[in-house]
């Protein structure tokens, strides 16, 4: 049968040495992966690195569900044998590569999802997770609300910032993956909401 549904959306603007610690190798991918696999990306430019790293290294799978809003990913995606990608579509912005707007809102939503893993700009406990480009929130929303399990990747420097557009309260993640120690202050945040760091 069918093995997974996923959301491939970009890992957002993380330094690179991040994204090569997380990503380099399959051992690392699969600990926060595992065989279901549903990520989440913003699909700025340059920076689908980690898009792509990840679905290199993928196992093979007997298949695979993938649905995207960045066109990038996409394309990196059908050359798995195993993937079949769903792009719901909608108006395309060049600037991060993404599709947004009611059509692909509306496409999103006669989908369901076991995991997403969303990387994002701006992460805050007062202010949640937050995006500077709010005509791509919704787009975002309406991912998380398809998704059970919720995983936010973002690396330390996203920590602490706000933006115009919010997403979601961070009491919303199941996960948090980050890339190096946060301040106390999120670590008690997420034991006293029951959300797991990686």
């Amino acid at each position: 049968g069918l093995a997974n549904l996923g959301f491939l959306h970009k890992l957002s603007k993380m330094p690179l040495g991040f994204q090569l610690r997380k990503l380099r190798t399959k051992a690392v991918l699969l600990r926060f992966v595992g065989w279901e696999v549903l990520l989440a990306s913003l699909g700025v430019k340059f920076y689908d690195i980690p898009a792509e790293l990840i679905l290199d290294y993928l196992p093979e799978m007997k298949s695979l569900n993938l649905i995207t809003q960045s066109l990038i990913i996409a394309q990196k995606a059908v050359e798995k044998q195993f993937i079949d990608v769903y792009l719901p579509g909608g108006k395309y912005r060049k600037k991060s590569g993404m599709f947004y707007g009611d059509f692909a809102i509306d496409a999103i939503k006669k989908f369901r999802a076991s995991k997403i893993f969303l990387g994002i700009l701006g992460v805050s406990i007062h202010d949640g997770v937050t995006h500077p480009a709010i005509e791509e929130v919704p787009v975002m929303q309406a991912l998380l609300e398809i998704s059970h399990k919720k995983y936010l990747i973002a690396d330390t420097t996203k920590y602490g910032k706000a933006f115009l557009g919010k997403i979601a309260g961070l009491s919303e993640f199941d996960t948090l993956i980050v890339d190096e120690e946060l301040p106390e202050i999120y670590y008690k945040y997420a034991e006293e909401h029951g959300i797991r760091i990686i």
